[in-house]
């Protein structure tokens, strides 16, 4: 009978598990470190390309690339599902021209990737019944998005979204 090694790998996302057999005479958690690898640089790959995409003003395509239908998503109190957030998202980009979403960082631990970014427009265009002001908006934010399958299954955000909307007064 064949005796089973188990290698255990714990990281801030939980455990990840190898197995190795006594007849290979090694236990290598290269393995499991590749897989790991692999796992998030995918992960952070289908972030960074979700968040650049939002540049190209079609957010139905992004959301259908990048955001899995069944997406759980923690930010506004976790009241928006994928279709509230898409709503929003082209509403705001009807009002903005020139947007430009901007990685400032990321890091990024097996399928769980934390964003630093910032999301820049001029607000030319009517957003929730405000006229167009011709104001520079800025709004800067982390998020956190956790990926399976090529897709975000869960989304967070830390944003001052108080600040953000003030801009689309009239000054």
């Amino acid at each position: 009978m064949e005796t089973k090694y188990l290698i255990l790998s714990i990281s801030m996302l939980g455990i990840v598990a190898a197995g190795c057999s006594e007849k290979e005479n090694k236990i290598s958690p290269q393995t499991n470190i590749t897989t790991m690898e692999a796992t998030s640089q995918n992960a952070k790959k289908v972030v960074r390309n979700f968040y650049e995409s939002i540049n190209e003003y079609n957010p139905q395509k992004s959301f259908d690339d990048y955001i899995a239908d069944s997406l759980i998503n923690y930010a506004g109190g976790g009241n928006v599902g994928r279709n509230g957030w898409l709503e929003s998202e082209k509403i705001t980009l009807a009002a903005l021209s020139n947007v430009k979403v901007t990685i400032l960082d990321q890091v990024v631990e097996g399928n769980k990737v934390v964003t630093h970014w910032t999301y820049e427009g001029t607000h030319t265009a009517p957003f929730y019944g405000k006229p167009a002001t011709g104001n520079h908006i800025r709004l800067e934010g982390i998020t956190i998005d956790v990926v399976e399958n090529g897709k975000i299954v869960e989304h967070n955000l830390v944003a001052d979204e108080t600040q953000f909307l003030q801009q689309f007064e009239k000054k």
